[in-house]
């Protein structure tokens, strides 16, 4: 698991650098590193802890954090861990969803998730599910999320 944007720059870096020529990869960065370095690279670190990283109003309040971690075996999966909207009914969480498959799509990264109503008000677990469906993700007790491409 990341816990910071530094050490995953660190990580990235280090990967770079060792990464054979004749690798599969080409020398590049497996999907999933470089859609976290994009995802870090526009968000802010929870200045509260935890490994969330924070979408930013052009204002300097935040809409809300996101938090994904990178699957071990999987180049092209990250787990998306945790959504939380600062606000409710505001479209908060539909836009960070929004730039985290866009970011997914144009990566070709695979979003896994396991929907767990949590917070102050949360979603009956029904509601949660059927807001990921909306945003393309499929499944029951794992909703997974395949990366869409331009037609």
């Amino acid at each position: 698991m990341v816990e910071s944007p530094v050490t995953f720059r660190r990580i990235l870096k280090y990967n770079k650098k060792h990464l054979p020529a004749g690798s599969p990869k080409g020398g590049q960065f497996a999907p999933k590193d470089a859609m976290l370095t994009e995802f870090y690279n526009s968000t802010k670190a929870n200045p509260f802890g935890g490994n969330e990283q924070v979408f930013m109003h052009e204002n300097g309040g935040g809409f809300g954090a996101v938090s994904m971690s990178p699957d071990a075996g999987e180049d092209a999966l990250l787990w998306l861990e945790s959504i939380r909207a600062f606000g409710y009914g505001k479209g908060y969480g539909n836009y960070m969803l929004k730039k985290v498959t866009d970011m997914a799509d144009k990566h070709g990264v695979t979003l896994k998730l396991v929907a767990i109503p949590y917070g102050d008000k949360p979603m009956t677990a029904a509601k949660l599910k059927a807001w990921y469906r909306k945003h393309g993700f499929v499944g029951t007790k794992y909703m997974v999320r395949k990366p869409v491409t331009a037609p």
